[in-house]
């Protein structure tokens, strides 16, 4: 909870907080609710995953996705990676997927803040990169942000700014 801010309500199931300098969206109790699938004891790590733990994989990755499109693009790269392995996933996989959890936790406390910016001084700036052949199977990872800035960053001073979307 961001205790020094005021909470306004839930929207889309995000938390929503009002400071002073801006919005937060937040959701700590989402990220506190994940759990990883449970992987039996007396299976081979390179074996397929069931069936049935497929299906908990894809609630898993359901859930990373929403958490990760939402307020937590810093578990967007561990759902995409995991959606990439397709219908053969070990359970070797199945360790690495469930980092997502962990990482979703370990943070849970991270959020979007969108500052307030006057409508006549506000500005919208996108970025993009790419990490060259950062998967197993040496393929690589991109992504985009579109950030909502002041007019101030064009001349070069510092400003606030906020993710709106990734």
């Amino acid at each position: 909870q961001h205790s020094a801010d005021t909470f306004v309500g839930d929207f889309v199931g995000a938390a929503v907080y009002q400071a002073d300098d801006g919005s937060i969206l937040s959701q700590k109790d989402f990220s506190n609710g994940l759990r990883p699938v449970k992987i039996p004891v007396d299976v081979a790590l390179d074996e397929e995953i069931t069936d049935d733990i497929m299906s908990q994989v894809r609630g898993l990755l359901g859930a990373g996705n929403w958490l990760g499109s939402q307020t937590r693009p810093d578990v967007c790269v561990l759902v995409s990676q995991a959606m990439q392995r397709g219908r053969k996933i070990t359970y070797r996989d199945l360790k690495k997927i469930n980092h997502i959890v962990r990482r979703a936790k370990q943070d849970c406390e991270l959020g979007i803040k969108i500052p307030s910016i006057p409508r006549e001084e506000r500005i919208y700036v996108s970025s993009g990169d790419a990490s060259l052949a950062n998967n197993e199977d040496l393929s690589s990872q991109a992504g985009h942000l579109v950030m909502v800035t002041s007019k101030r960053l064009l001349r070069g001073e510092r400003a606030p700014w906020g993710l709106l979307t990734w």
